[in-house]
């Protein structure tokens, strides 16, 4: 989960009950949208801040800072080809990164 209290929360369920897992901070705004990588061991999320943010899910300081918009960031996708994602923005462009570079492809 993630909102305006500007940290995303990994949950675990089990058995029907919901445990608290992790806490991923490192936005200085809300956090609009949270996606996984496919095999589960990644978190991207978007930021009020402008920006987006790469954690490992066993790591609470973001891995990689996406930025360059010049607005909100409203969407984030990792996409079919490893080590690069997409991010949507309220300056109405979508960006594609590279993770490897952490640059706008």
């Amino acid at each position: 989960t993630g909102g305006t209290d500007r940290i995303v929360k990994l949950w675990e369920l089990r058995a029907g009950s919901l445990t608290h897992r992790t806490t991923l901070d490192g936005s200085t705004e809300g956090i609009t949208c949270i996606e996984f990588d496919p095999m589960g061991q990644k978190v991207l999320a978007a930021s009020y801040d402008r920006s987006a943010l790469l954690w490992r899910v066993d790591d609470s300081v973001p891995k990689v800072a996406l930025t360059g918009h010049s607005r909100k960031v409203t969407a984030a996708k990792f996409t079919r080809v490893s080590n690069q994602v997409v991010t949507g923005s309220l300056d109405r462009t979508v960006r594609l990164w590279d993770l490897q570079r952490t640059a706008c492809s």
